[in-house]
């Protein structure tokens, strides 16, 4: 981890630390509005921060530390936000992002039932609602075995999926001194590839673009509040610089 040492004059100091406690005074309000839905066999918390980006946590319990991940990643970024938690049946997983049960299979062999659709409806419905239509992007955090990081992606283009990878590592480069492999699907070969969400689910009924993002147990378990800055800012990176920057209308003159 790299640790940085910044010198000002203790004045400066203090009065910056209050110019920023009256900013977040003045902010907090504005995006602490928590929505929960709770379920038979789990809970939805949601933030609608009229975004058009949107960070989830499908299996935040499962998944073990994703839910605290995207709940600290969005204290720092703005973006419309879910974690679900529970939705584990007498130990089989109901996969919140799509209308089956089961997990570490093969998405052939998954099996859908009314209680993992019932989740499913109630999941799909709030993406539906907060992202009023079609979000710019989706991305979910999840939880693997696997080393490092691997990024699966959806309607994501060769140039952009190549753009994601540079900011992945060079943010990473920027907070951890470990090096990680990073991987990214169109670049990577990548052991998860998320097709069972991309056939018949969210992504497929809501035809969004979409990231995958696999975060290691290693990491996860070690390195939580660390990641969440990470992703944070590698995020708020991919929002202006891949999909703002596309929207950009070249000058006339």
């Amino acid at each position: 981890m790299k640790y940085y040492k910044f010198e000002m004059p203790r004045i400066s100091f203090l009065i910056s630390g209050l110019l920023f406690c009256l900013l977040i005074s003045f902010v907090g309000p504005l995006f602490s509005d928590t929505n929960v839905r709770v379920l038979d066999s789990g809970t939805i918390t949601f933030q609608d921060r009229r975004s058009e980006f949107i960070i989830a946590a499908p299996h935040g319990s499962y998944d073990r530390y994703t839910g605290k991940i995207v709940t600290q990643v969005c204290e720092i970024l703005f973006w419309d936000c879910i974690v679900a938690t529970g939705f584990s049946v007498s130990g089989v997983r109901l996969n919140v992002n799509r209308p089956t049960e089961g997990a570490g299979i093969k998405s052939s062999s998954e099996k859908q039932t009314p209680r993992a659709k019932e989740v499913y409806v109630e999941y799909k419905q709030i993406i539906a609602n907060i992202a009023e239509g079609k979000p710019r992007l989706y991305i979910e955090i999840h939880g693997s075995n696997n080393m490092g990081i691997e990024v699966a992606t959806s309607d994501i283009s060769l140039e952009h999926a190549r753009k994601l990878k540079t900011i992945l590592e060079e943010e990473w480069h920027k907070i951890f001194d470990t090096v990680s492999a990073i991987k990214v699907q169109k670049i990577d070969r990548v052991k998860k590839v998320n097709a069972a969400v991309k056939k018949y689910g969210v992504v497929a009924d809501l035809k969004m673009p979409a990231i995958f993002i696999e975060l290691s147990r290693n990491l996860r378990d070690n390195h939580t509040s660390t990641l969440a800055r990470f992703l944070a800012t590698t995020l708020l990176r991919v929002e202006t610089e891949i999909f703002v920057a596309q929207n950009r209308q070249p000058d006339p003159s």
